[in-house]
């Protein structure tokens, strides 16, 4: 089978989309790919049909706005898709042969695209990699995040035009239509079960550090302000979150003038670290696909308190606590649970390294193969 992916994203990048396109290159041998990205982060031409060198540096330019202005960040988000949707078109103009294939797997909102394959009879399977716009407008919380009918739009297109789309978490899942639901699959995102993060993950709970963290990107979405205000309590004053991740300038500026002081950022660090610092993951999400830091906490033996809108495979009282998004007041309780009943912790965190061996690559690789099969394989019919 040919596959072409197209991702709007580095080819192999972690914590990007990329990682994920570079496992499923790797993991799959029977197949042949071909990869539309922005680059090659791991130098692997011989799969990689990097569509612009020249157009990498208008993609670092738009990166700097949206950091530097966070509330037009979804508007240059729109931006940035319709550029990478014209360099792709031109580029299959260019090369033709990149439309010849048997599966197309989308990782952008780019209708046009769609639109070019579908003419040919080409299956295209659009890759949902998190909340749709439309399903965060109408969460409760809506007023915490700019809305953009031009995002929405394109998605909705996309959502309807593809023939399948694949969706990383019953969250996901649940929030579309019942008719895209019936086009839709699950394929839960794979984490690294090597030798590193078990080794970890064997390390007891009460032989760890007493504190609590928080991996991913500090956002608004990703509950920040929960964290904040939770750890301002006065029952938490003697208590740590260290942050892990990338932050802006402004956080720590506001954390360093205002507080609180128990909240650290971190910066990036070594999972090995993480795992033997801390015993509890907390992440109060409000919107995500299905949270890579879940799996990664739960493969290294953490404790875990999420929201359902992690996306993940928690199983609250199993293998992890689950408290809704906002919640403030049981997310302290489940909090202190935790911190002053380590054996408890222990044994969530035990059974949360239990669940995650089932969500290797190789997993989530082979969930993705059966995908292209089921596309090729409905259009072909």
């Amino acid at each position: 089978m040919r596959v072409l992916i197209i991702i709007n994203s580095y080819y192999g990048k972690q914590g990007a989309v990329g990682i994920r396109a570079a496992k499923i290159v790797q993991h799959n041998k029977r197949d042949k790919f071909g990869v539309i990205c922005r680059g090659d982060a791991i130098n692997s031409r011989s799969v990689c049909e990097c569509i612009y060198e020249i157009g990498s540096v208008i993609f670092k330019l738009f990166k700097l706005v949206k950091v530097s202005l966070p509330y037009f960040a979804t508007d240059i988000r729109v931006l940035e898709s319709h550029f990478f949707e014209l360099l792709v078109l031109d580029l299959l103009q260019k090369k033709p042969e990149l439309l010849d294939v048997d599966v197309v797997h989308l990782w952008e909102y780019c209708p046009k695209i769609i639109e070019i394959f579908k003419a040919r009879k080409i299956p295209v399977i659009q890759d949902i990699a998190i909340l749709s716009a439309k399903a965060i407008r109408q969460l409760k919380t809506n007023s915490y995040f700019r809305q953009c009918a031009a995002l929405e739009n394109k998605q909705e297109k996309c959502f309807q035009r593809a023939d399948m789309l694949t969706v990383p978490s019953d969250f996901v899942f649940q929030s579309l239509s019942n008719e895209l639901q019936n086009k839709s699959v699950l394929v839960n995102f794979g984490v690294d079960v090597s030798s590193g993060l078990s080794e970890i993950s064997k390390l007891p709970s009460v032989s760890r550090g007493s504190e609590f963290c928080f991996l991913g990107n500090v956002s608004l979405r990703k509950g920040f302000a929960e964290i904040l205000r939770v750890f301002s309590r006065d029952d938490f004053k003697n208590l740590t979150i260290n942050i892990y991740g990338r932050y802006r300038y402004i956080t720590f500026l506001r954390l360093w003038v205002f507080g609180p002081r128990n909240v650290k950022l971190k910066g990036f660090q070594k999972l090995s670290n993480i795992g033997s610092q801390n015993f509890c993951l907390f992440l109060p999400s409000w919107i995500e696909g299905s949270s890579k830091a879940v799996f990664e906490g739960m493969a290294m033996g953490l404790a875990v308190v999420v929201t359902p809108n992690t996306g993940s495979i928690v199983k609250h009282g199993v293998n992890g606590l689950i408290v809704e998004p906002g919640d403030e007041k049981a997310m302290a309780e489940v909090l202190l649970k935790l911190h002053s009943d380590r054996e408890y912790a222990g044994r969530l965190s035990e059974s949360a390294v239990k669940t995650v061996q089932r969500y290797g690559w190789d997993s989530y690789c082979k969930g993705v193969r059966s995908a292209y099969r089921q596309a090729s394989q409905a259009t072909t019919g």
